[in-house]
């Protein structure tokens, strides 16, 4: 339908729902504004309100800090109505929390807790030590040596001991006195004369004992263990008796056994017995100790004279070469035998000089000066006491 272009003109605009109901676009405004406003103050009391509680919280974290340190210093003071386990755990548990800004004086103040309940500690313990050092002087005095030593020890083993140095000694002296073994030891080895002083006085002065209670105890103890002490003292002198007449039985055997022994050698100086000289050299071992006389004994090699005082060296030289070393001769030939045989005759000589020979002999009276041949010494004295080195057949031979 058409409409007239005159009441298109004149007609009203058209309005939105809210301006029908009466709301103009300035109030709209309006209101977003007031709303935004509102929140905005209340985001800042928000953040107004948090701030504040959290100072509240630190002021109350370091007033519980303070509290605590307060209480902590009253204790160190002194305060006996405080445990020093609680005062430490309530500094430890106010520091613990994280909000507190004021430590510094509570972590010290905490260190200075420590430090002084460990203190308190030790000096318990020094008086619970102490204590028992006491108690065991109290049973000492009233002669209760027994119940004593069981606390000496303690004692001596505890850390907090003060005077440890003392109850060692003490309890040396304690032990020393009571002990049935040790007073019967120091009875046997007492002299005749201090033994005798003992038995009649009831004491030792070896030193071992100077607490005058513990010297009375000491003095009982010796009592007691005199009889023992007796017995065994006379049981240990007849043993040493009996040990001594063994000794001189022995000795007086001995005396007996070389007296015979010299008899039997100066029986064979008289009457030496004449053996060969060839079963002198094979059987060695059957001449030991005796006194023999060789007869006839051939010498075979060169003989060589050196003048020495008055006496004449005569030496022998050997086919083979070995060294017996020397036989010595002082008006009657002595046969030495070496236990070094293994070198040559010819090492041992020095120009003209005789400086070793397989045989050796010295005799006090010497014919004239001959070399190079065969000579017959009737008579040979050996002496047995040092034939103990070898068998050679081959060095000399004799009839």
């Amino acid at each position: 339908m058409m409409v007239p272009i005159s009441e298109v003109a004149t007609a009203e605009p058209m309005r939105t729902d809210d301006e029908r109901e009466g709301l103009s676009p300035q109030t709209l405004l309006a209101l977003w504004g007031f709303a935004g406003v509102f929140v905005l103050g209340c985001v800042l009391f928000l953040i107004w309100y948090s701030r504040a509680s959290h100072q509240a919280e630190i002021a109350d974290a370091n007033d519980r800090i303070s509290q605590a340190v307060v209480a902590a210093k009253q204790w160190i003071d002194g305060d006996t109505s405080q445990n020093g386990e609680s005062v430490e755990r309530r500094l430890v548990d106010v520091l613990n929390d994280q909000i507190a800004t004021e430590r510094d004086e509570g972590e010290s103040v905490l260190i200075e807790v420590r430090r002084h309940q460990s203190q308190v500690a030790r000096e318990r313990l020094q008086r619970q030590a102490t204590a028992i050092w006491n108690e065991a002087k109290q049973q000492i005095k009233v002669k209760r040596v027994a119940n004593a030593i069981p606390l000496l020890k303690k004692y001596v083993a505890d850390p907090y001991a003060i005077d440890k140095s003392k109850a060692e000694q003490l309890l040396v002296e304690a032990e020393t006195a009571v002990s049935d073994s040790l007073a019967l030891e120091c009875l046997l080895g007492l002299s005749e004369e201090e033994f005798d002083t003992a038995m009649t006085s009831g004491e030792i002065e070896d030193g071992k004992v100077k607490d005058p209670v513990l010297v009375a105890v000491r003095k009982e103890t010796i009592l007691r263990n005199l009889e023992a002490s007796v017995q065994t003292r006379a049981e240990r002198k007849r043993q040493e008796d009996t040990r001594k007449i063994a000794v001189e039985q022995t000795r007086m055997a001995e005396d007996r056994r070389r007296n015979l022994e010299m008899k039997t050698k100066l029986a064979n100086l008289r009457n030496p017995e004449t053996v060969s000289f060839k079963d002198l050299t094979n059987f060695p071992e059957d001449y030991l100790g005796k006194h023999v006389r060789i007869n006839s004994v051939w010498f075979h090699g060169d003989l060589e004279r050196e003048r020495k005082i008055g006496v004449f060296t005569v030496g022998v030289s050997s086919r083979d070469g070995k060294r017996v070393s020397n036989v010595l001769l002082r008006g009657e030939l002595k046969f030495v035998v070496s236990e070094d045989f293994g070198r040559t005759l010819d090492l041992l000589f020095e120009a003209d000089k005789m400086v070793g020979t397989n045989l050796c002999c010295e005799i006090a009276q010497m014919g004239e000066y001959l070399v190079g041949r065969v000579y017959r010494i009737e008579t040979l004295n050996l002496n047995g006491d040092v034939l103990n080195a070898y068998d050679d057949k081959r060095i000399i031979g004799g009839g």
